[in-house]
């Protein structure tokens, strides 16, 4: 088993990790949003990853909360989420009395990442956060149990509206 803390490179690391995918990328965060310009940087690799690994048939499943006033890093959700739609990902934008906070992701039922980030340019370049990465199958699998349970009580359809 082997842990890995990532700090200043967790993105460059989570998007190795989501290149490498062969079959699955689960990833929950409170606040997703693409990079505004096509450039290349850890941020926008990370997107390009996503839409690669589409391309080649990974399963790309994101979940977020729902746009909401009251959380102002939730609000460009909704239009991310139809964005990625239509790129290919499953979306769950989830409405629920608890917001969903939490920013994880399950690469291929192989390693678990948790972490403080969300997918943003600001917690990519600006912002001090730090993911922990792990090989663990016991916490690779009650993560993706929880990815799931998330999936499952989630609008049938797979999305919401705020």
């Amino acid at each position: 088993m082997t842990t890995t803390l990532h700090t200043l490179v967790w993105a460059s690391m989570l998007t190795k990790a989501i290149r490498e995918a062969e079959t699955r990328v689960s990833l929950t965060a409170l606040s997703f949003l693409p990079p505004r310009r096509e450039k290349s940087d850890d941020f926008g690799d990370l997107f390009r990853a996503i839409r690669a690994g589409i391309k080649k048939g990974v399963e790309v499943r994101i979940i977020m909360p729902g746009s909401h006033i009251a959380n102002p890093a939730t609000l460009g959700n909704t239009r991310t989420g139809n964005h990625l739609l239509e790129e290919g990902c499953t979306v769950v934008l989830r409405k629920s009395p608890y917001l969903l906070h939490a920013k994880t992701a399950v690469i291929d039922h192989k390693s678990a990442w948790v972490g403080s980030g969300n997918f943003t340019a600001a917690a990519a370049h600006f912002n001090r956060e730090c993911w922990l990465e792990t090989d663990d199958q016991k916490c690779v699998a009650d993560l993706l149990s929880y990815h799931d349970y998330l999936m499952m009580t989630a609008n049938p359809r797979g999305w919401s509206e705020p």
